[in-house]
């Protein structure tokens, strides 16, 4: 399902650019937040959830979804509402790997158009 495509720039560096793992997961995301909003928030911020997630994935192509919902604050406001701390702990230990390995990539050049 993820295509990874290897490929050199103009300066003769060698890139990898990952088709479809990223886009598809933030979609999944995008509409649980929006079902768990619903649930959970205030029916404004639930219907700004609803909008944003039908305006980004209702596009022709889904391209860097997740970027998109760095805009969606009650994805944010669900997160903060995690208070298990058999849930939150490795919540936040995921996060942090996540935060390395990502970074190193962008570092590296492989993580770019």
């Amino acid at each position: 399902m993820v295509a990874v495509h290897r490929r050199r720039n103009e300066d003769g560096l060698v890139g990898c650019k990952q088709d479809g793992g990223g886009e598809i997961a933030g979609g999944i995301a995008a509409y649980l937040a929006t079902a768990l909003s619903w649930l959970r928030l205030r029916p404004s911020d639930a219907a700004y959830a609803t909008v944003v997630t039908v305006m980004v994935t209702f596009l022709p192509f889904w391209l860097s979804i997740p970027r998109y919902l760095l805009g969606m604050y009650p994805l944010f406001l669900l997160a903060g509402r995690i208070t298990r701390r058999w849930l939150y702990l490795p919540l936040v230990g995921v996060s942090f790997v996540a935060l390395v390995v990502f970074g190193l990539a962008f570092g590296r050049g492989y993580w770019a158009f």
